[in-house]
């Protein structure tokens, strides 16, 4: 059976690849961020995109070596209100003899509307159904916008 173990949201994930080990750069749980949207047509309330570089890192665990296993599943991102504001695919794929896999989905952008928390949720499909998902965890994240000056 596989579980998830943990997720995080960081700057950046960087693999030795002569251990194998992970090195997490600046775990994320506070971000501010300034825009200048004067010339971009931005109306408030409305959802923008900025330009933000994050990786979203989830280790999962099995308990049954031997055969080829793949987990997919989505990553969604909420705006403070709990609007979906995106997601993307998840996947990950156990070799014979792993007991455990990493999977690291990278964000060239976030989409925002108001300061607030946002979360970002991981969802796997059980193997029977493609189309049922579970949710595995939600992690939440504080983002201060402002935009020309004024606070969102």
């Amino acid at each position: 059976m596989v579980k998830h173990i943990w997720t995080v949201l960081c700057k950046e994930s960087k693999i030795d690849p002569a251990t194998n080990n992970l090195t997490l750069i600046e775990a994320y749980d506070n971000i501010q961020i300034s825009l200048n949207t004067e010339d971009k047509g931005y109306r408030k309330g409305l959802p923008i995109a900025v330009p933000f570089a994050l990786e979203l890192v989830s280790l999962f665990f099995r308990d049954n070596k031997g055969e080829k296993e793949e987990i997919t599943g989505v990553v969604a991102m909420l705006d403070p209100k709990g609007k979906k504001l995106g997601e993307c695919p998840l996947k990950a794929q156990f070799r014979e003899n792993d007991d455990r896999v990493r999977n690291i989905t990278k964000f060239d952008g976030i989409a925002l509307t108001i300061s607030g928390t946002y979360l970002f949720q991981v969802f796997t499909h059980k193997k029977t159904n493609a189309a049922a998902s579970e949710l595995v965890t939600a992690i939440p994240i504080n983002i201060s916008v402002s935009a020309n000056g004024e606070a969102l």
